[in-house]
């Protein structure tokens, strides 16, 4: 997902008050070499709501109790609603995305729609948020996107969510974005390069057995850049590393094109299900990971701290267009029928 200035502020907002807050949002374009372009674009500056009471949390700028409401099962550690979708126990923040969420996101939907609380029997409460991309729109990069994102802004923790995939014809090209980003345009750092605070998981529709994984620290454009990405094919194992401070393809780094057998599960995507993924993001440390048949797979630990983002943003979920096949040469075609990418839960727990 790749904004190119996407959002945002404030930090470990970690609770609520159903507030929506103010954003801004920019465009920007995806990259070969599985560097995708993050299409956040939002500035919280209110906490959201959590479906759980009795959140305690702190923040870079100070600490806050959440006194959201309680789960649909019961109140108390931000539980939210039970069910079969592998809700973890006690997380900070928990949306189901049921129609009351919506107060604690803000929404975009140029070329599409956003719908809270849609009913879906493959959520594990029934129902998900979706956000459908109209079919057929030839409209590039992320200020097109469809995109919910939270109104707060929040800190180091881990990031777990359950979706499943929009897909798509293998000609044609929708990104699937899952990401925190925060760029206020300004080089706080004084490295040079306006700070870019942002963590992806972003798939394609077209192929969905490829994770593009990106930790971009800097960004002003694209030839002043500081990020590390990988993509990891799951079918195979293959690992395809992109160049550290530009786009495009990086065949030296000695890690492209090697295979870890840990990683390989061929046939592991199915279309019609929903997958549970995210990130525990600490100021010394990264962790990707996705759960398959049940079982946690870290899909990269990554050590660097210069690396690593070190200021709150908000969670950003969404879908658009991009102009080049990321992973391949050649341009994208558009999705020719309508595409969807469905939410049924998203849980933060602030330092784990």
């Amino acid at each position: 997902m790749h904004p190119r200035v996407l959002a945002v502020g404030v930090i470990g907002l970690l609770a609520c008050s159903h507030s929506p807050g103010a954003h801004t949002t920019a465009a920007g374009s995806g990259s070969p070499g599985g560097t995708g372009g993050t299409g956040g674009h939002a500035a919280a500056t209110t906490a959201s709501g959590s479906t759980g009471s009795g959140a305690t949390g702190s923040g870079a700028t100070g600490s806050g109790t959440a006194t959201g409401s309680s789960g649909t099962t019961g109140s108390g550690g931000a539980t939210g609603s039970g069910g079969t979708g592998g809700i973890p126990g006690m997380p900070t923040v928990f949306y189901d995305f049921v129609s009351a969420d919506a107060a604690a996101f803000y929404q975009r939907q140029p070329t599409g729609s956003v719908t809270f609380g849609a009913a879906d029997p493959g959520a594990h409460d029934g129902h998900a948020a979706t956000l459908l991309f109209q079919g057929n729109t030839a409209a590039v990069g992320p200020a097109s996107a469809t995109e919910v994102g939270t109104n707060a802004a929040l800190g180091f923790g881990e990031y777990r969510f359950r979706v499943r995939l929009a897909t798509c014809h293998p000609d044609e090209d929708l990104v699937n974005g899952h990401f925190v980003y925060h760029n206020d345009g300004l080089d706080h750092d004084g490295n040079g390069i306006i700070d870019n605070d942002e963590i992806d998981i972003e798939i394609l529709c077209g192929q969905p057995g490829f994770l593009n994984l990106t930790s971009w620290t800097d960004y002003t454009d694209d030839a002043h850049m500081r990020k590390k990405s990988r993509t990891i094919d799951l079918d195979t194992g293959t690992l395809h590393v992109g160049v550290t401070d530009g786009y495009g393809y990086d065949a030296a780094d000695p890690l492209d094109g090697t295979v870890d057998p840990s990683l390989a599960h061929p046939g592991w995507y199915d279309p019609a299900a929903y997958y549970e993924m995210g990130w525990d993001w600490q100021p010394d440390h990264l962790r990707w990971f996705i759960v398959l048949g049940g079982k946690e797979l870290t899909l990269w630990s990554f050590t660097d701290a210069t690396r690593i983002p070190q200021h709150p943003a908000p969670m950003l979920f969404n879908l658009w267009h991009p102009h080049d096949h990321w992973n391949e040469a050649g341009a994208a075609a558009p999705a020719q029928a309508d595409a969807t990418l469905s939410l049924d839960w998203f849980a933060f727990t602030a330092g784990k």
